[in-house]
């Protein structure tokens, strides 16, 4: 009964009697004992030192615990930094100083994660491990207190200090909401652009679900704004399933509609409109619509293109925004029109690509209203003084980078440079690497002739632009190898690009950003063309189940990375038929899902799998999302699949290996295979070449491997078992 109280379910004995002597004597003390316990947790997480020294020796207070988190009242001193009550608490005979909470970790946990932040005050940290704190358990991830301490960042110190509050209080709407669990709403917010309002909001562990909910919807949301960008409808297609999503608002209430017309996606614009023809007057948060938006584009031509298509598709031409501006009234006032298109062209959209540098809007729309017919710039000269200039270099490749994608190769002539021509994005891309990618002939022409020396210019992975066109189908290759392109360069891999010519689908594209993790275990697979498939069904069964319309079975085929036994496949059956005229949109799906996962982009991945089957996608060796994730050393990956589809565990590739196989033969796998052991991973599962089952034991200071035949073996033979193993299926 005692327990019950120090856990926070107190309402669990409100009214209850008992003719039990020693029972009835702690009901009548429940009040005071369950009031006591209250003012103890708050002066612990308030830092009220002399409470605390008041309370601490009543009956068994110390092992309190928070209810909503069960953490102890050593968690709470550590979590909010009370050192000096800490030290009061590990005085105490039988302090809970390794109690795991809900997450199963320790105060240490905590302790480590806070340490580890620069210039942090780490005094919890030394005083738990002084008092003998154990630093090798492990939470329900997987990771140690040390992890934290190396990686303080994989832990949401805001969200832990904010659930682990005492009492918790209501601050406002938003929290009601959350605290009811009223989804609905939630999403309604978050739908029309407000997502802000549920930043840094604390989800207690009954409502924890709904942020995973949340966030994932607005991954969804940025997926599609970043898809117009990318000007890929195939990815748009998949993301947009429904009106909501089509009219979801970024934090200027702009649609994927609005969005389309600014960037010029004409394709985009008329597939939202064919599908979603509702969405056509949906205002911004100014009153705008997309036909004012359209109204205002410079360029004539793409004007008069895309107002035609917003009116043919039922636009308002009378709507009014928050001006009283009609969009025909910004039509007949060319200055009012190119106010606003630099305003709404120039907003920082956070939506669409919340990596891109941030450009400072002041400093862009100073340089965007200077005279350049005027021989002074005093407007230059101050931003230089007010220490700005590197706004304008950054705006200039950004510039310059919008060209290439537009086609505008007469605004690209206005800005590329010598200097401008070596500069990188993010990504380590230069313009001539973004034009390749982009397919913009013309534009590679032009600056292979104009900037000679910077045909061979790498990216972060050591590929020149030949290495991007090896793997395209036209006659860019052709054009960089005439104008000085070397063909035989070998990139950080290994690989030339005539190499990639003869083998386009080994390319692999760059990570999107850089990663804490041991390299990967391989940058790709065995050349080898005669792919070990022993459980592929043979041409009989898929033509049977053509004949009979199972589509299940059909769409299992594609799910296993089978998708070549259905090309140019022919049926009478109308099921089958209209399944076949699905294949290269859901192919297209399953690659881009692997190719998010080659990548790291988890924002997509969340996006893309929006339904448990395509978490065990495979490619054509029958690898599934997370095999392909641990190939590619994506912890994040790992770690999101098997939290959110725990399933895939112990999925198989076509010759019968788990991912527990692939983290095996990585000689530095140690902590993904302890990650997949603890998510379910079956050490005991044979491959298709009924290679023995392996069990990795993983122990400081030494790792152990146990075969099936009896023999135990140290660290130095496990590892050239590993490589022997790797070497059966893996190419170095």
């Amino acid at each position: 009964l005692e327990d019950i109280l120090l856990s926070g379910r107190a309402h669990l004995l409100v009214h209850k009697s008992s003719n039990n002597i020693k029972t009835k004597a702690f009901l009548n003390v429940l009040d005071t004992y369950k009031e006591k316990i209250e003012r103890f947790l708050e002066a612990i997480c308030t830092g009220d030192t002399k409470t605390v020294e008041e309370l601490i020796s009543y009956r068994r207070i110390i092992d309190a615990k928070h209810p909503s988190t069960m953490a102890s009242t050593i968690h709470l001193a550590t979590i909010h930094e009370q050192a000096e009550i800490l030290k009061l608490l590990l005085k105490q005979r039988n302090a809970p100083i390794d109690h795991r909470d809900l997450d199963g970790r320790t105060a240490l946990h905590y302790a480590a994660a806070i340490a580890g932040i620069p210039g942090a005050d780490q005094e919890c940290y030394d005083l738990l491990i002084e008092a003998g704190a154990k630093e090798h358990i492990t939470d329900s991830e997987g990771y140690t207190p040390d992890h934290y301490k190396r990686n303080p960042e994989l832990m949401d110190m805001l969200q832990v200090k904010g659930s682990n509050k005492y009492p918790r209080r209501l601050v406002d709407e938003i929290d009601k909401l959350i605290e009811e669990r009223n989804l609905p709403e939630l999403q309604r917010i978050v739908l029309s652009g407000d997502y802000w309002r549920l930043e840094n909001r604390i989800f207690p562990q009954s409502s924890r679900d709904l942020e995973r909910t949340l966030s994932n919807l607005l991954t969804r949301m940025m997926g599609i704004h970043q898809a117009i960008r990318d000007d890929d409808l195939t990815a748009l297609k998949q993301l947009v399933d429904d009106e909501r999503l089509a009219s979801a608002c970024d934090d200027l209430g702009r649609t994927p509609l609005h969005i389309a017309v600014l960037l010029n996606r004409k394709d985009i614009c008329e597939y939202l409109l064919m599908v979603f023809p509702r969405i056509v007057d949906r205002p911004d948060k100014e009153g705008r619509t997309a036909l004012h938006y359209a109204s205002v584009i410079p360029d004539s031509d793409v004007r008069k293109s895309l107002t035609t298509l917003l009116i043919n598709a039922g636009a308002n031409k009378h709507l009014t925004d928050s001006k009283g501006h009609s969009p025909s009234s910004y039509s007949r006032d060319n200055r009012q029109a190119q106010s606003l298109y630099r305003a709404v062209r120039t907003k920082t959209l956070d939506m669409i690509d919340e990596d891109e540098e941030n450009i400072d809007t002041d400093v862009e729309e100073r340089i965007l209203n200077l005279n350049f017919e005027s021989t002074s710039f005093n407007e230059l000269e101050n931003i230089q003084i007010e220490g700005k200039s590197d706004q304008i270099w950054r705006n200039r490749l950004n510039s310059a980078i919008i060209a290439v994608e537009e086609n505008d190769i007469r605004k690209l002539k206005n800005l590329v440079n010598t200097e401008l021509i070596l500069s990188r994005d993010s990504r380590g891309l230069s313009l001539l690497h973004i034009a390749v990618c982009k397919e913009r002939h013309e534009i590679v022409e032009y600056l292979a002739t104009e900037f000679p020396n910077s045909v061979d210019i790498t990216d972060e992975v050591g590929r020149s632009p030949v290495h991007y066109a090896a793997t395209q189908q036209n006659a860019i290759y052709d054009t960089l190898v005439e104008f000085g392109a070397d063909p035989t360069r070998p990139d950080n891999d290994g690989w030339t690009a005539a190499r990639y010519r003869s083998y386009p689908d080994r390319f692999v594209r760059p990570v999107s950003q850089l990663t804490h993790i041991s390299p990967p275990i391989i940058s790709r697979l065995s050349l080898d063309e005669n792919i070990f498939d022993p459980g592929a069904p043979s041409e009989e069964d898929v033509e049977r189940w053509l004949a009979e319309g199972d589509v299940q079975k059909l769409e299992q085929v594609m799910l296993d990375g089978r998708v070549h036994l259905l090309i140019d496949k022919k049926t009478v059956n109308l099921a089958s038929d209209e399944f076949l005229r699905g294949v290269p949109q859901y192919q297209a799906k399953i690659d881009a899902i692997h190719k998010a996962v080659e990548d790291g982009d988890v924002r997509r991945v969340k996006s893309l799998i929006d339904r448990p089957q395509l978490a065990t996608a495979r490619d054509r060796y029958g690898m599934t999302p997370l095999h392909k994730a641990l190939l590619h050393g994506q912890t994040n990956t790992v770690r999101y699949l098997l939290a959110k589809y725990p399933s895939c565990v112990n999925a198989a590739d076509h010759a019968g290996r788990t991912a527990l196989h692939y983290a095996a033969a990585d000689s530095n796998g140690e902590h993904m295979i302890k990650v997949l052991q603890k998510a379910g991973g079956d050490a005991f599962i044979e491959d298709k070449t009924k290679q023995k089952r392996i069990f990795f034991k993983i122990g400081p200071p030494t790792v152990y491997l146990y075969g099936l035949d009896g023999v135990f073996r140290r660290q130095s033979d496990c590892w050239q078992i590993a490589r022997a193993f790797r070497a059966m299926f893996l190419c170095y």
